[in-house]
């Protein structure tokens, strides 16, 4: 089975969980992006964080078991903790960010998928965001799977 691919060509897009559930209902994969690690230097949410939310952001990091390309990639934000110079207070909750040329691809296929004659049912959350500043925001979020 191919990797699946997220990509947005001009845009910012937060994508939250991605889920593949076969035509019977029963989960076979899911992932939350909690994986993700930065240099301390690329938490760069201060001094307001997000535009909007005041959330913790960071930039230039990685995924276990997903490879990336593009400026920054990868982009996050930390929907658990608004920026504070000190770090975090609870548990991270990270969303991917996928902001202009970014594309990141799962490095494995997904066991127990691409069965002969067999419905997927995909889902995955998505919606518009914004970096640091206000002309950073979403204006017609593209996005595309490309399995």
């Amino acid at each position: 089975m191919p990797p699946t691919s997220l990509i947005t060509p001009c845009f910012l897009v937060t994508s939250i969980c991605f889920a593949l559930c076969a035509a019977a209902g029963a989960q076979m994969f899911s992932v939350d992006f909690e994986s993700f690690t930065a240099p301390a230097g690329n938490f760069n949410g201060g001094p307001s964080g997000q535009v909007g939310t005041g959330l913790d952001l960071a930039h230039t990091g990685n995924l276990t078991g997903w490879s990336k390309s593009g400026g920054g990639t990868v982009h996050i934000v930390d929907s658990a903790n608004l920026w504070s110079a000190g770090g975090p207070s609870n548990p991270r909750n990270f969303a991917v960010m996928l902001w202009q040329d970014n594309v990141i691809t799962q490095a494995a296929g997904i066991a127990g998928s691409n069965g002969l004659g067999t419905g997927y049912l995909i889902d995955f959350l998505a919606a518009p965001t914004v970096y640091e500043a206000p002309s950073q925001k979403t204006m017609n979020p593209p996005l595309r799977d490309r399995g």
